[in-house]
């Protein structure tokens, strides 16, 4: 998948929209098109798509956090389309870890600790939200 810088910035914008609704579609979006364990997308732009999506923890809507934790932890994920030798089943076999927290080491973990310290200058709301739900 080659999405144009025009594309990203639309789902970037999406999910810091005011409207709520349109914050929830963009989620979704995210969620169904963009699986973080898959993704096609540059470093980049994942960073920043993770980072307008921390916004949404601003709003403190049950809706759209449910929504952000669905994409950062796989909850919406089937692992059954995965390979055997797929290092998150493999991880899954060997180990008595939920299977959230075992997604969000593999996949999550890194781009939101890069993005978190990142947004720490920028809007201590939002750090102080993350620190809260994902301490």
């Amino acid at each position: 998948m080659n999405l144009s810088i025009f594309q990203v910035q639309a789902l970037y914008l999406g999910v810091q929209d005011s409207n709520v609704h349109v914050q929830r579609s963009s989620l979704d979006l995210l969620l169904i098109g963009f699986p973080l364990h898959e993704t096609e997308l540059a470093a980049e732009d994942m960073r920043k798509l993770v980072t307008g999506a921390l916004t949404a923890l601003l709003r403190r809507d049950v809706s759209l956090n449910r929504r952000l934790y669905d994409w950062l932890l796989g909850s919406e994920f089937n692992m059954a389309a995965l390979p055997a030798d797929h290092a998150f089943v493999k991880r899954i076999a060997d180990s008595e870890e939920s299977r959230a927290a075992i997604y969000f080491d593999l996949f999550s973990k890194d781009l939101f600790v890069e993005v978190r310290s990142g947004l720490q200058w920028t809007n201590p709301l939002i750090l102080v939200n993350c620190v809260i739900i994902f301490a």
